[in-house]
C-alpha cells in the first residue's frame, strides 16, 4: 500500500523521460515542511513515439529505406512494439531480419524462431493456446511470440490494444458455450480460434479474412514515422471480428485450415521415425474435446525443463529461404523432448497416414459444399477474393490454348466427357475461393487414394488397390470437368494414376484364381469414402476414366484395359510435351506398353495354337486363326517398338523370340492332313520356320553378346536350335520328294541339323545343359542313321560310298558318348548301339574273306557287350519299380498307389530287348560258324577255341532264355547282363590275342 505523501504535491518527471529514484524530497503539507529521506518511485512511462507527416500517395506496402535501421531513439534492433520478452529476445524474427537485411522483402518468405514454426505445425493437436504477431514485409512474412497477458498488463495504463483485449474477450466468452455444441462444431471453433493465417499472393500484396469490423483500427498506423523519418512497420496479426457471426468466412477458414493440415502429411513416401521427432501418442481424436478450455497451457517452448529459461540449444536458428523448407525435419531437430501435452497423431503405416489426410480433405470439401448452398447468405464474404493460402491459380495459367484442345479432345476419346464449358452443377463460380479450394482438395484426395492403391499392390491386394485406383480416377474425373487446363504437376500425376490402374488390371488377369477375394476387396466402401464421392458427384457426373477400373471376369478384357491406360498415360505425356521434362516416367510408361503388349500376344497367340489343336477334320487354316495370329503378331510388333524406342535391349530380344514362337505355330498350322505316309514336308511350313528363324537371329543381334543377359541369350539360342531341329526332323521324315531331289533333301537336312547343334550349348554348365546334351545326341544319332540310309540306297559313287560310311561311324560314335553322359536315356542309348550294330552287319556282308568278316563280327559283338550299362540302368528302374509295388500289396490300407519313380516306357524297352536277343543269337551263330570253319592258332595258344567255346555256351543259354515265354522283363534282362558278363571276358581275351 502506497504512503499517502508518496503522491502528494510531487512533480511528475516530462513524460518520455527516463524513471530515477528521488531521495530527500521535500514535501509541504499544509504549510507545513516535512523532510523524509524515503525512495519514491514514479509510475513508469513509455517513450514517446514521434511521427513525421507522409506525403500522399505513399505506398504502405514497402518498408522505408532507413527499415530495421538501428536507431537512438526508437532502440537497438530487433526491438518491437510488442515488447522485448525475454523468451523470444535471442531469436527475434526482427533482429534476424536485421541480420539478413538485403534477403528481407523479395528472396525470403518465413523468418522466425525454429519454435514458433514448430508450434505453428503443432496447432491442430495441441490442447495449449498459440499467440502470435505476424508483420508482412513486401513477400517476407515476419513472426513472434505474442504474450497476449503480458501486452494486456502494460497496455492497461496507456490505452492501447483496446479493439484486441475485447475480440480476446468476446472469444473468452463463447468457450462456456462449447458444452451445448457438437463435437465437429467444437472441431471447427478450435480451429477458428487458433490459426493464424496470412497469404501473400505471386504480386507480394497480403490478403486477410474479409471482414467489416473496425476494431483493428485502434491500433497503431502503420506508415507514421517519426522525426527521423522511420516508420512504425510491426503489426499484430489481425483476426477478423465477425468469423464467428459470418458462416462464409467461417467455412472458408475451416475449409483452409483442413487442407492446410492434410498437407502435413507427406504422402509420397512412408513416414521415417527415427525415435527424436514426436512422442507415440494415440489420442488424436480427443484433440479437440470439451476440456480443452480447463487444460493449463504449458511453457511456450514446450520442453519439459522446470527452469522458466530453456537451454540455449533447445532452440535452432532457422532462416528459411522457402515455405517447402518446412517439411524438412532436420532443420528444426533439437536435443529436447518436445512436450508430451501435444497429441500427435503419429503414423505407424502408410493406410494410417492417407486415412487422416482423406478425413481432413472431407471436413475441408463439407465446409466448401456448406458454403456454396449458402452462398446468397454471405454478406461479409467476397467471392472475388481469393482463398488464403499459396497456389498458383489454374485459371489464369499461362498454357497454351492448343494444349487446352489437346486436353479436350484425350478427354473426349477416353469417355462420356460432357461437350461444352467446364462448369460445376452445384454452382460455384469459377474463380470463387470455394472454386480453388475444392480443386486443391480433391488432388490431395486423389493423391492420397493413389498411395493406398499403390500400398495395396505391393501387399497383393489387387481388389482392394483397384476400388483405391478407382477412387482416384473419380477425383479426376471432377477435377477435368471443372478445370478446362491442368497444371503439368496435375498431368503427370494423371499419368501416375492411369499406370498404376494399368499394373493393377496387369496383376488381376495374372491372378485370376484369387478372383473371388479380389471382388470382395473391390466392393467394400468406407462411409468416408461415399462422403467424398457424394461430394465429387455434386460438382460433376461425368465419368471419363470408368472403363478403366471396372473389374471384369474376362482376360482379354482385363489384359485391354491395362493396355488402354497406359496407352492413355503415354498420350498425355506426347500432346503435353512433358515426357522431356519426365524421362524417368516416359521410360516407365513405354516399358509398361511393351511388357502389355507382349502379354496380349501371348494371349491371343496361344487362343490360336488351342484352335489349332481342335482342328482335325478340317486341312485348311481357319480365318480364326489367321485373325488371332494377326492380332498377335500386332501386338509384338509394337511392344519390339516400344522397348527399342527406349534402348531396351533385352525386352525387345524377348519379343523377338515370341514372335519367332508365333512363326513356328503358324508353320505347324500349314502342316498336310494326310496320312503320315502321304504328307510331304510344305512350302508354307519352311516359310514359317525361316521367319522364325529371322526374328530369333534379330533377337541374337539385339542382345549383341551373352554378357548383356546371359539367360536371355541362352533361351534364344535354345529357341533357335529348336527351329532348325524341327524342320530338318521334318524334312528328314517327311521328305518333299515331289518337289526336290533326294540329295537336295540330304544336304538341307544336314545343314540345318549341323545349324542346330551350332546353337545347342552343351558345354555350359547350366539347368538347361542336359536338354543341350539330349538334342547334340538326338541331332548325331539322326545323321547318323541318314548316312546309314544313303550308305544302304546308294549305288555307283565308291567315294561318296565312303564318305558316307565314315560320317555315319562319326554320328554314331558322338551320339554314344553323349547318351552315355546323360545317365537317364537307356532306351536312346541302345537303341543306337542296335544300329551300330546293323550297319556292321551291312558291312560284314559285303565283305568276302573271312578273317575281314571276323573282325567285324568281333567288332559288332564288342558294341553289344557295351550295352551293358544301359541294361543295369532299365534293371535298377525294373527292380524299384517291382519292389513298390510289393510294398503296396503288403499295405492293404493304403488305397492309393504310389506312382513309380522312373519315367520307363516297358513297351519300348521289350520292343528293343526283342530286336538284341535277335541280334545278339545272328552274331554268335555267325562266330561258331566262322571260328569252326578256320583252324587259325593265335599267340602261341588255341585262344579261338577258347572263344569258340564260349560263344557256343552264351548261344545255347540265350536260346533256351528266348523259348522261356514264362519269364518276366526283370528276368530276360538278368539273364542278359549274365551272358554279356561272359561275353566281356571272352572279349578282353580275344582283344589281348588280336594285340
Amino acid at each position: 500500500m502506497e504512503e499517502p505523501c508518496a503522491a502528494a504535491g510531487a512533480a511528475a518527471p516530462p513524460r518520455g523521460e527516463a524513471e530515477e529514484p528521488q531521495q530527500g524530497s521535500l514535501l509541504f503539507l499544509g504549510g507545513s515542511e516535512v523532510k523524509s529521506s524515503a525512495v519514491v518511485k514514479y509510475s513508469s512511462a513509455p517513450p514517446q513515439a514521434a511521427f513525421a507527416r507522409l506525403q500522399e500517395k505513399t505506398d504502405l506496402k514497402l518498408p522505408p529505406a532507413n527499415w530495421l535501421r538501428e536507431s537512438a531513439k526508437l532502440g537497438p534492433a530487433g526491438t518491437t512494439i510488442l515488447g522485448n520478452n525475454k523468451k523470444s529476445k535471442p531469436f527475434s524474427s526482427f533482429g534476424m531480419a536485421y541480420d539478413f537485411i538485403d534477403s528481407i522483402g523479395n528472396d525470403v518468405d518465413v523468418v522466425s524462431d525454429s519454435e514458433n514454426i514448430k508450434k505453428l505445425l503443432k496447432i491442430p493437436y495441441s490442447k495449449s493456446h498459440v499467440s502470435m504477431a505476424v508483420h508482412r514485409i513486401g513477400r517476407t512474412l515476419l513472426l513472434d511470440e505474442l504474450d497476449i497477458q503480458e501486452l494486456f498488463m502494460r497496455s492497461s495504463q496507456t490505452g492501447d490494444w483496446t479493439w484486441l483485449k475485447e475480440f480476446y474477450q468476446r472469444l473468452i466468452d463463447q468457450k462456456w458455450q462449447r458444452k451445448k455444441k457438437s463435437k465437429e462444431h467444437w472441431y471447427q471453433k478450435a480451429i477458428l480460434s487458433k490459426f493464424l493465417y496470412y497469404s501473400i499472393n505471386g504480386d507480394g500484396a497480403a490478403q486477410p479474412v474479409p471482414s467489416t469490423s473496425k476494431q483493428h483500427q485502434d491500433g497503431p498506423v502503420s506508415g507514421e514515422s517519426d522525426e527521423a523519418g522511420r516508420a512504425s512497420w510491426p503489426a499484430p496479426f489481425e483476426m477478423p471480428s465477425s468469423i464467428s457471426e459470418d458462416p462464409g468466412a467461417s467455412n472458408q477458414i475451416i475449409a483452409s485450415a483442413n487442407y492446410m493440415l492434410s498437407e502435413l502429411f507427406q504422402l509420397d513416401e512412408p513416414k521415417k521415425d527415427d525415435g527424436t521427432d514426436f512422442p507415440i501418442n494415440g489420442n488424436s481424436d480427443e484433440s479437440y474435446s470439451e476440456e480443452e478450455e480447463e487444460m493449463p497451457d504449458s511453457d511456450d517452448n514446450g520442453s519439459y525443463s522446470n527452469t522458466s529459461d530453456p537451454p540455449d540449444d533447445n532452440k535452432a536458428v532457422a532462416i528459411i529461404k522457402s515455405v517447402g523448407e518446412l517439411s524438412v525435419p532436420e532443420k528444426y531437430k533439437s536435443v529436447h523432448r518436445i512436450r508430451p501435452s501435444c497429441a500427435f497423431p503419429v503414423c505407424h503405416g502408410t493406410e494410417e497416414r492417407c486415412r487422416l489426410v482423406l478425413s481432413y480433405v472431407l471436413e475441408g470439401l463439407k465446409s466448401v459444399d456448406s458454403s456454396v448452398k449458402k452462398e446468397g447468405d454471405l454478406p461479409a464474404a467476397d467471392p472475388s477474393t481469393p482463398i488464403p493460402l499459396k497456389y498458383e491459380d489454374d485459371s489464369t495459367s499461362n498454357g497454351p490454348e492448343c494444349l487446352e484442345k489437346q486436353m479436350a479432345l484425350f478427354l473426349d476419346k477416353m469417355g462420356s466427357f460432357p461437350k461444352g464449358k467446364h462448369s460445376s452443377l452445384s454452382g460455384m463460380i469459377p474463380g470463387s475461393w470455394q472454386y480453388k479450394m475444392k480443386l486443391q482438395l480433391i488432388l490431395k484426395s486423389s493423391k492420397a487414394y493413389y498411395v493406398l492403391s499403390d500400398a495395396a499392390v505391393s501387399l497383393q491386394k489387387y481388389g482392394r488397390a483397384l476400388r483405391y485406383i478407382k477412387l482416384a480416377l473419380q477425383c479426376h474425373d471432377t477435377y477435368c470437368c471443372l478445370c478446362a487446363s491442368m497444371l503439368p504437376e496435375v498431368l503427370v500425376f494423371l499419368c501416375q494414376c492411369l499406370t498404376l490402374c494399368g499394373d493393377t488390371q496387369l496383376m488381376l488377369a495374372q491372378n485370376a484364381n484369387n478372383r473371388a477375394a479380389y471382388l470382395e476387396e473391390y466392393n467394400y466402401q468406407t462411409k468416408e469414402d461415399q462422403e467424398i464421392l457424394h461430394s465429387l458427384h455434386r460438382e460433376s457426373s461425368c465419368q471419363v476414366f470408368a472403363w478403366a477400373t471396372d473389374l471384369s471376369t474376362d482376360l482379354e478384357c482385363q489384359l485391354s484395359v491395362s493396355c488402354k491406360c497406359y496407352e492413355a498415360a503415354y498420350e498425355i505425356l506426347l500432346f503435353s510435351n512433358l515426357k522431356n521434362q519426365n524421362p524417368e516416367q516416359h521410360i516407365q510408361v513405354l516399358k509398361r506398353m511393351g511388357n502389355i503388349r507382349n502379354e496380349i500376344g501371348v494371349f491371343y497367340m496361344n487362343q490360336a495354337a488351342a484352335v489349332q489343336t481342335e482342328r482335325v477334320v478340317s486341312k485348311n487354316v481357319s480365318t480364326t486363326e489367321q485373325q488371332l495370329w494377326k492380332k498377335s503378331f500386332s501386338c509384338f510388333e509394337k511392344g519390339i517398338q516400344n522397348f527399342e524406342s527406349i534402348d531396351d535391349a533385352t525386352n525387345a530380344a524377348l519379343l523377338l523370340c515370341n514372335t519367332g514362337r508365333l512363326m513356328r505355330i503358324c508353320a505347324q498350322a500349314h502342316c498336310a492332313t494326310e496320312g503320315d505316309f502321304k504328307r510331304e514336308f510344305s512350302p508354307e511350313e519352311a516359310l514359317y520356320y525361316n521367319k522364325a528363324i529371322d526374328y530369333y537371329l534379330k533377337a541374337l543381334r539385339s542382345l549383341g553378346k551373352r554378357e548383356v543377359h546371359p539367360a536371355v541369350w541362352d533361351s534364344v539360342n535354345w529357341e533357335l536350335s529348336t527351329t532348325y531341329f524341327t524342320m530338318a526332323t521334318l524334312q528328314q521324315d517327311y521328305a518333299p520328294l515331289s518337289r526336290k531331289a533326294q540329295e537336295q533333301i540330304e544336304k538341307e537336312v544336314s545343314e540345318a541339323m549341323m545349324k542346330s547343334l551350332k546353337y545347342c550349348d552343351i558345354d555350359t554348365v547350366s539347368p538347361r545343359q542336359p536338354l543341350c546334351q539330349y538334342r547334340a545326341a538326338t541331332i548325331h544319332h539322326r545323321l547318323a542313321s541318314m548316312y546309314h540310309s544313303c550308305l544302304r540306297n546308294q549305288v555307283g559313287d565308291e567315294h561318296l560310298r565312303k564318305q558316307h560310311r565314315v560320317l555315319a561311324d562319326l554320328h554314331y560314335s558322338k551320339a554314344v558318348r553323349l547318351f552315355q553322359l546323360l545317365k537317364d536315356a537307356p532306351c536312346e542309348f541302345l537303341r543306337v548301339q542296335l544300329e551300330r550294330v546293323a550297319f556292321a552287319e551291312f558291312q560284314m556282308a559285303s565283305q568276302i574273306s573271312s578273317a575281314g568278316k571276323l573282325k567285324t563280327l568281333f567288332g559288332a559283338l564288342d558294341i553289344m557287350v557295351k550295352t551293358k550299362c544301359a541294361f543295369q540302368l532299365i534293371r535298377k528302374e525294373l527292380a524299384a519299380e517291382s519292389e513298390q509295388i510289393s510294398k503296396d500289396k503288403s499295405n492293404a490300407e493304403n488305397t492309393t498307389s504310389s506312382d513309380s519313380s522312373t519315367d520307363l516306357n516297358k513297351e519300348e524297352v521289350l520292343k528293343l530287348l526283342s530286336i538284341f536277343e535277335s541280334r545278339m543269337s545272328f552274331l554268335l551263330l555267325q562266330s561258331v560258324k566262322l571260328l569252326t570253319s578256320t583252324k587259325k592258332k593265335i599267340g602261341g595258344i588255341n585262344e579261338e577255341e577258347e572263344v569258340l567255346k564260349t560263344n557256343k555256351q552264351v548261344y545255347s543259354l540265350l536260346l533256351r532264355a528266348t523259348a522261356n515265354k514264362n519269364m518276366t522283363l526283370l528276368e530276360r534282362i538278368e539273364v542278359i547282363l549274365s551272358l554279356l558278363e561272359q561275353l566281356t571276358q571272352n572279349s578282353e581275351a580275344s582283344n589281348i590275342g588280336t594285340q
